[in-house]
């Protein structure tokens, strides 16, 4: 056998092997979609498509119509039917979710709407703070890009977690408001400043040592000419 009939016969071999293994392989499983928000589309949104059988994780982000595309099955993945797709789409406080079993594949439309996930919250340390007291004011918001504190006294913060001395013992409303993407949330808390004890106030609260002695005498005096009245009724 010539060596010419030898490279025909194994190139033969290759090319079968070769269409086997294409004809194996499914074709990548194309998702595509919009994004809307109330009924909007919404641009800049990650979306990202999650095969939970096989683990690849493929993103895109929406144009300007809210439109998007995932091609999953890049090798070394394998999708098939049967498996389990979970997408996400997410910008800023804007959340969406949608999950399905993959039944062919030919292309998957699907859309996706999103709810605002915007919630303000916050607390303070000490709990029970003195006037001329640092009170330490923490955010505890979901979803926030931006801060706003008003802390009832006619001062202002923009900060995340502020700082703040109120100087006049007294209760205020403090209220956080927060924002993102054009949206707002806010809440308010009232918040009581105790008085601060100074040496001061507790010298007009006690009676003076050096008046202590003649006090005293002067109300054992006073039982005194009491009982002697009484007596002589």
């Amino acid at each position: 056998m010539g060596w010419w009939k030898k490279y025909a016969i194994v190139a033969s071999i290759v090319f079968l092997l070769l269409s086997f293994s294409a004809a194996a392989i499914p074709p990548p499983l194309v998702i595509y979609g919009f994004v809307y928000y109330n009924g909007e589309p919404v641009a800049d949104v990650t979306v990202e498509a999650i095969d939970e059988n096989t683990g690849e994780r493929i993103s895109d982000t929406t144009d300007e119509k809210g439109f998007f595309t995932i091609t999953l099955g890049n090798p070394p993945y394998e999708w098939k039917i049967g498996d389990k797709i979970v997408l996400k789409a997410r910008k800023a406080c804007l959340y969406g979710y949608k999950e399905f079993i993959v039944k062919s594949d030919e292309p998957i439309k699907k859309d996706i709407s999103l709810k605002l996930y915007l919630k303000a919250n916050f607390s303070f340390s000490p709990l029970n703070p003195k006037e001329g007291e640092e009170i330490n004011f923490t955010d505890n918001s979901t979803g926030a890009q931006r801060w706003e504190w008003d802390f009832g006294d006619g001062n202002i913060s923009y900060e995340k977690n502020p700082k703040h001395v109120y100087s006049i013992a007294g209760k205020y409303n403090v209220t956080l408001t927060i924002f993102c993407n054009g949206f707002n949330a806010s809440i308010t808390k009232e918040i009581s400043i105790m008085e601060k004890e100074t040496k001061e106030k507790e010298k007009k609260k006690k009676i003076p040592e050096y008046l202590l002695p003649p006090f005293i005498i002067a109300l054992l005096l006073a039982i005194f000419i009491r009982r002697r009245c009484i007596k002589y009724k």
